[in-house]
This record gives structure tokens, sequence and C-alpha cells, in this order.
């Protein structure tokens, strides 16, 4: 669950940007995720944490800006990474110029609100071994005229019954969205006006889908974009009467893709192609592609439904990487860790933490050479490092 604390005074030179630097690298410190967002064209936050503001081709004014316009803003894309912990949505003095873009806005007090509610979770997604357990449940996936459920419609909807590994029954509808769709849209899924002409509403095929699914569990590809989309065209999923199965989430933990590196010109995370994957990425084509399964044309809701069952399915069968994969997951969740010998201490922190030096055994496995940030009675830790004897040996080398 997404918590939001606002930092407002229209009175200059109170600590806004101060409290709300030390207040978000605090609890990034803590263990906690934290995005802060520059409301002010005057980006005292965005120059405070480094970036310069002229450089920026991206920024909340620019999200705000396309979001009241046609063309459909990437809210992740924006976002910046910073070395600290935390994650910015940086501004510039384009922000100035969206309160006269703003008068004749639809619903413009909530624009702010509907970009960053894309980024908050509906549900809590099962684990790897809810996965195995699951005899019985229905796959789903939708095609829309575009990514924001608040501005974008349903155009098809498709679901897939599995029951022990195997599809016994579909549903498929085509929904009127009452809208154009645009012709970018239809370059991707091949869905045009002619082929919504006389389609059932979106309350109708909801109403539909709803009674399809039955007490079944829930499994998607991305689940929680199709879940927002459901949810806003009137279906009464997502509840807590179910579990929800997120493949591409599943794919994530079970099948390796590439590292992630840090850029520090772009302040973004980046795939690392030159480390060791699997797979360069784990969208549904890409894992269909691994496990060699077969499906018709993607993009089409029915189509991608099944895959992702099969997908599911495959995944579930992978038994020595759902083994390793449940066992990383299990190492993180317990936490388990044992500090074999104390070596010594880099610097000292605020509140009594201090920065360590530890020989640490995780989880019973042979111990490493273990530096990060500590609370004083080390019930609690910051973002460290963790080096094997061998890494220290290649760090020598090239120190």
């Amino acid at each position: 669950m997404a918590k939001t604390i606002a930092i407002c005074n229209q009175k200059g030179g109170v600590g806004k940007t101060t409290t709300a630097l030390n207040l978000g690298v605090g609890l990034a410190r803590e263990g906690q995720r934290v995005l802060l967002i520059d409301g002010d064209p005057q980006s005292d936050l965005t120059s405070s944490l480094g970036y310069n503001p002229d450089d920026l081709d991206k920024s909340l004014g620019r999200l705000m800006y396309l979001a009241t316009k046609e063309s459909r803003p990437e809210v992740e894309d924006t976002i910046l990474h910073h070395t600290e912990g935390v994650d910015i949505i940086p501004s510039n003095l384009e922000l100035s110029s969206m309160e006269t873009q703003l008068v004749n806005a639809m619903s413009r007090e909530k624009v702010l609100t509907n970009l960053l509610r894309v980024m908050e979770k509906l549900i809590t997604t099962a684990s790897i071994k809810d996965a195995e357990n699951c005899r019985s449940f229905v796959v789903f996936d939708t095609e829309t005229t575009g990514l924001y459920p608040w501005r974008d419609k349903i155009i098809e909807i498709g679901a897939v019954r599995f029951r022990d590994g195997e599809p016994v029954e579909t549903f498929h509808s085509m929904i009127d969205p009452g809208m154009h769709i645009p012709e970018l849209v239809s370059q991707i899924n091949h869905i045009t006006d002619d082929m919504i002409a006389g389609a059932p509403t979106a309350g109708e095929a909801m109403a539909a889908f709803d009674e399809f699914v039955g007490n079944d569990d829930i499994v998607g590809h991305n689940i929680d974009f199709d879940l927002r989309f459901i949810k806003s065209a009137g279906s009464a999923l997502p509840d807590n009467n179910r579990k929800y199965f997120d493949t591409a989430e599943l794919a994530r933990q079970i099948v390796k893709g590439p590292d992630k590196v840090f850029d520090k010109e772009t302040g973004k995370w980046k795939n690392d192609y030159n480390s060791q994957y699997e797979v360069k990425g784990h969208n549904l084509g890409l894992m269909c592609e691994f496990y060699g399964i077969e499906h018709g044309e993607l993009h089409r809701a029915d189509v991608d439904a099944l895959a992702t069952g099969r997908l599911l399915v495959a995944m579930m069968q992978d038994t020595e990487r759902v083994r390793k994969a449940k066992r990383n997951s299990r190492m993180a969740k317990d936490f388990e860790f044992d500090i074999v010998e104390h070596i010594g201490v880099l610097a000292e922190k605020t509140k009594g933490w201090k920065r360590e030096v530890n020989l640490i055994s995780w989880g019973g496995a042979e111990p490493k050479i273990d530096i990060r940030d500590w609370s004083p009675d080390h019930s609690k830790m910051g973002k460290g490092i963790t080096l094997s004897a061998e890494e220290i040996e290649k760090l020598k080398e090239l120190l």
C-alpha cells in the first residue's frame, strides 16, 4: 500500500525542499521505496539531487501536459533513480506553463493523481509455491485503446479456463468503447472500428466475464494493467476471494534476465547485456519463445490469454528453476544471516548507524564479506554489497 506525504507552503525559504529530501532519503535508508515528486518549477528538489533541470527532456510538467492530450506519457520512463536510494520525478520550468494548459482540461484537478495511480499495485500477487498448487484458474487478457484506464477503453477481452494444466473452456468478447480506435493501436493489435461495430458495451462484457470467472483464481501477464482496465469498465474484480498470479513477475523470478547496471549519466537502471542471462526480457513473446510455446498472432486477447496460461504451466513444470527461485525467495523473505566475524567500522552515521565490514553467512551459505549500513542493534540494515573471496581478489586487481 502506497502512502503519500505532501509538503507544501506558499511561503518561500521555509524548508520544503530540505524536508522532502531528508525525509525521503531517511525513509529509503529504513528500507522503504520512495518516490519524490518535484512540484515546483524552480526545481530546487531536482537540483539538490545533482540533476540539471535544463538538461532534462522529461519532467513532471511534460507528463502532465501529455496526460491532457491524446499522447500517452510514460510515467516510469520519467523517473530518475538516485544513488541515495530514492527515485524522483524531476521538474523544470515547463511546469510553470501547466497552469494555463489545465484551464480547459477535463478533470484537471485529478491529472497528477491519475498519472501516479498507475504506479500503485491493485493486488498482491501470489507466490511460486501457490502457483505450483494451483489446479484450476482463469487466465485473461485485454486489448485497449491506450495505456490509462481513466481515459482509454477496453476493445477486446479474452479468457481461458485451465484445469490440471489443460485449457477446458474459453471466453471472448469484442467491446464497443464508444470512441474511435487510434490508428497506432490498430497497427499493433489489428483491431479496427468496423470490428467493434455493434459489439457489447463494456458493462455487458464485464458482467459476462465475471460470470465466466466464477470462483477461480486469476492469471495474467502484467496482470495489474488488465485488472485496472476491467475494474474501470465495471467488473467486480479484483476482490479478496481468490489468488492472483502474474506470469511476468513469476518469470522474472524463475528465468534469469540481464543484470541491471546504474547509468550515472541518465540516472536510470538499464540492462547489462554483457552479463549472463537466459532471456533478454520477460515479455510474453520472449517467454513463449524460451519455453517453445506455439501461439497465434500476439496482441489479440484470446491468443495472449491462451499463451499466458500455457506459460504458467510450463514454468511450474520447470522444476529445477522453480526450486532455485523458491530457495532465493525464502532466503530473501526470512532474512536469515549470521555475522561470523565483525571486521571493522568504515564510517559513523546519524542516529547511531554505522557502515560496517562484516563476514556474513546468508542462509547458512559460505561466508562472504559484507559492506553496508547497520542500525545500532543490527535489527535493520541499509543497502550494501556482499563479496565472495574470489570477487574481492578481482576487486583488488582492478584497484
